[in-house]
């Protein structure tokens, strides 16, 4: 049993340095794609806009929480793009360590 612990630990631990190495140039990028629209949709809004005012989606795409997640991280993170793209690479790292985890829980 101890050694499948060590095999599933360096596992994750490989999944994680392999995240880190393929995506390690994001944190150098500026603003990109439609993150400077949401952020211009945003800023001006109250927390609970994006579930309440129809005004801030108007392609009529509802996505509240990803309005409410620039919210949070201009909030954390300011808008400097260096720290907010390193913290949405530590959240991919995370997003393969509990596929992994659930993947473990189907298969051998």
């Amino acid at each position: 049993m101890p050694l499948k612990r060590i095999h599933h630990a360096a596992a994750a631990v490989m999944l994680v340095l392999l995240e880190l190495i393929l995506y390690r140039k994001v944190v150098r990028l500026w603003w990109t794609f439609d993150d400077p629209n949401l952020l211009h949709t945003v800023v001006p809004a109250r927390f609970v806009e994006p579930f309440v005012n129809g005004a801030l989606w108007p392609q009529q795409l509802f996505t509240p929480l990803l309005m409410t997640a620039f919210q949070s991280e201009l909030i954390l993170f300011d808008a400097e793009p260096r720290r907010w793209y390193a913290m949405q690479l530590a959240l991919a790292c995370i997003a393969a360590l509990a596929v992994y985890a659930a993947a473990l829980t189907f298969l051998d």
